[in-house]
This record gives C-alpha cells, structure tokens and sequence, in this order.
C-alpha cells in the first residue's frame, strides 16, 4: 500500500512509469473508495466508486469520469438504475429504478 501525503490518498496497485496503472484500489480521505482499472494514472475501464454515504457506481470510466455504461446504487432507498454517462453527465436512463436488498 501506498500512502500519498499532497493528497491524503492510498492505492494499492500496481504502476507503469509512476502513475496508477491495471487493477488497483484509491482510497480517499472523505472516505471514497475507488477499485477497478486505471490507465496512465487515471480511472479508465471498469470500475467500482464508494461513496461515504453508500451509494456506488459501478460502470465504465475514462479519463477520470464515469464514461459509458453504468449502474448507480442509492444507500438511501435501496435502489438500483442503469444509465449511460458520457464524462460525467448522465446523459439517459436505460432502466427504471429497482429495489434491491430487501428494504421497503
């Protein structure tokens, strides 16, 4: 593990010519938690982010941004939606909200 004081981050992973690069894990210090590919230092591929409230997206990143396909979890009310982002906007809904692990 590595520990990244400027930026108050860890990561576990592996690196190519000092940056992020494969399968890895970033961990913020708000609690974030980021594991799936980078590519050149930034999230690039599939992967999944944590947030501290819960909720997650697990989907296609580029260049640092939710990009493509995806699955966004909402902790609050236990529900699960499938869009499409394109840098970090969601652009559409592909799926009508589903609740899932069993909250009412």
């Amino acid at each position: 593990m590595y520990y990244f004081a400027e930026s108050e981050r860890t990561y576990e992973g592996t690196f190519a010519q000092n940056l992020f690069e494969g399968k890895g894990k970033l961990t913020y210090k708000d609690g974030r938690m980021y594991e799936g590919d980078f590519k050149a230092g930034k999230k690039d591929g599939n992967g999944t982010m944590v947030m501290p409230n819960g909720n997650k997206y697990i989907g296609q990143w580029e260049n640092d941004t939710k990009h493509g396909i995806g699955i966004q979890y909402t902790a609050k009310d236990g529900t699960k939606k499938q869009g499409q982002w394109v840098y970090d906007k969601r652009t559409n809904w592909l799926s009508a909200p589903i609740k899932v692990g069993g909250r009412k």
